[in-house]
C-alpha cells in the first residue's frame, strides 16, 4: 500500500481550473489506469473524464512523434486556455513524460499533449 502511494505520488500534479466553469481538472489513477478527470465544484460529480493512453491519444502521440507509447511515466502539468470558434471551448493540455518503443527498444519522451 505505501509503494501504491509513493507511486501516485510521483505520477500526479496540481490540479486546475476549467475557466469556464470553475470546475477542477485533476490526473488521478482510476482503477488501475492514469486519467483526467472535470469534477464538479459544488457537487464533487465528475462530468468529464479521458484516460492518458486512451487509443484516440495514443494515434496522437504516435502520428505527430512516430513512436507508440506504452505507459505513462509522469504528468508534470496541466493547463487550460479558451478557445474560440463559433462559440468559446476550453482546450485542456498537460505537459506529459510517455515511454515509447522505438527502433532501439523503449525510451522516454517529454511532450505537451492537448487533450
Amino acid at each position: 500500500e505505501q509503494e501504491k502511494m509513493m507511486i501516485t505520488k510521483k505520477l500526479l500534479c496540481h490540479p486546475i481550473s476549467n475557466p469556464l466553469t470553475g470546475n477542477i481538472i485533476c490526473c488521478r489513477q482510476k482503477k488501475g489506469k492514469l486519467v483526467l478527470h472535470e469534477i464538479e465544484l459544488g457537487t464533487g460529480i465528475e462530468v468529464a473524464c479521458v484516460e492518458l493512453l486512451e487509443e484516440k491519444l495514443c494515434q496522437k502521440v504516435t502520428s505527430v512523434y512516430g513512436h507508440s507509447p506504452i505507459r505513462v511515466n509522469r504528468v508534470f502539468r496541466l493547463a487550460t486556455g479558451l478557445h474560440r470558434v463559433g462559440q468559446t471551448r476550453v482546450r485542456l493540455c498537460g505537459l506529459v513524460e510517455f515511454e515509447v518503443w522505438t527502433s532501439s527498444g523503449s525510451t522516454q519522451l517529454q511532450i505537451s499533449l492537448v487533450v
